[in-house]
């Protein structure tokens, strides 16, 4: 992005809170599609309103993507194909770009609420702050590139075992034993996360 685009956005932003939803970012950063639709014709064209600065922010991002991102050149060509003008491409990745930038920005967590292995209430996590993702898939090799930092808590599988029992109730054993240990040993062993964390814990505590 450069430096001044990024300084625009975060100017623009102002602070968390501020801006309602991902369609009000839109709104303010003029990349909400307006429809120009006639006939059998389906068409939006590109939103002269909102934060202009911001607008030229992302307008400089984009542009420059469609000159040397791989990801972004191969979406350019797809969309050509289909009939698109360099116009209505570049409103696109504008709008991709704002969806992108506003959930970055405003990330936010579920948290799980374990009596009811449900997801309970969200919770919005500022810029900068620690995210802490348990659990025994999280290093899933399709993930490897999204955190910064990976532990292994090595833990003997009837220890294992007991503390599934002892937090979840003796109903549940059979979950433990016959459905979920087994999905886990057979990830271990084809994934083999240990060997891919940064760090290794000895979990073997009472």
């Amino acid at each position: 992005m450069g430096a001044l685009s990024p300084e625009q956005i975060l100017l623009s932003w102002s602070h968390a809170g501020r801006i309602r939803s991902e369609a009000a970012f839109a709104m303010l950063s003029g990349t909400a599609p307006v429809p120009v639709s006639s006939g059998r014709t389906g068409r939006h064209r590109l939103n002269r309103l909102g934060d202009r600065q911001l607008n030229r922010a992302l307008h400089t991002v984009v542009v420059t993507r469609m000159r040397c991102h791989p990801a972004t050149l191969a979406y350019v060509q797809r969309r050509r194909a289909e009939g698109k003008t360099d116009k209505e491409i570049r409103r696109c990745l504008k709008r991709y770009l704002a969806r992108h930038i506003y959930r970055t920005l405003n990330s936010q967590i579920a948290r799980t609420d374990w009596p009811t292995d449900s997801g309970a209430e969200w919770h919005c996590v500022p810029v900068g702050s620690v995210v802490i993702i348990n659990g025994v898939s999280s290093m899933r090799t399709e993930l490897g590139d999204r955190w910064d930092l990976t532990i292994w808590v090595e833990t003997p599988r009837f220890i294992r075992l007991a503390r599934g029992v002892k937090r979840d109730g003796e109903a549940m054993r059979f979950h433990w034993t016959e459905v979920w240990m087994p999905e886990e040993d057979a990830y271990i062993a084809a994934q083999q996360p240990q060997q891919r964390a940064d760090l290794m814990v000895n979990g073997y505590g009472s």
